[in-house]
């Protein structure tokens, strides 16, 4: 199961920095391997990672925290499409938009 992630603190990502911190401080979306191979078929990992200068890809662990960064991301997802899963890429921008409004980040762990 693959995972994305926003901690709803500040408190809460640092929680998470030592692996700490209790899911009911995490807005959390675990992805199937189906919506995980969605997601990379359908390039919108590439673009992030080409665009932010990330690496988010299986058996990698990335984050995103910087609110320019964040910002970005966002127009990404929602520039992007989903034709066959549109609720998951929904799921993503509401994960992006609670980072930018929490002032945390997004964390990606594959």
């Amino acid at each position: 199961m693959k995972l994305i992630c926003t901690p709803l603190s500040k408190k809460a990502m640092s929680l998470l920095d030592v692996d700490a911190c209790p899911s009911t401080l995490l807005e959390r979306l675990l992805l199937t391997n189906s919506e995980y191979l969605q997601l990379e078929k359908s390039g919108l990992f590439n673009i992030i990672n080409t665009s932010l200068i990330k690496n988010i890809d299986d058996y990698e662990d990335e984050y995103i925290v910087a609110h320019k960064e964040l910002e970005q991301m966002l127009k990404i997802l929602k520039k992007h499409s989903l034709p066959e899963n549109p609720k998951l890429l929904e799921k993503l921008i509401s994960i992006n938009e609670l980072a930018l409004d929490k002032e945390t980040g997004v964390f990606f762990y594959f």
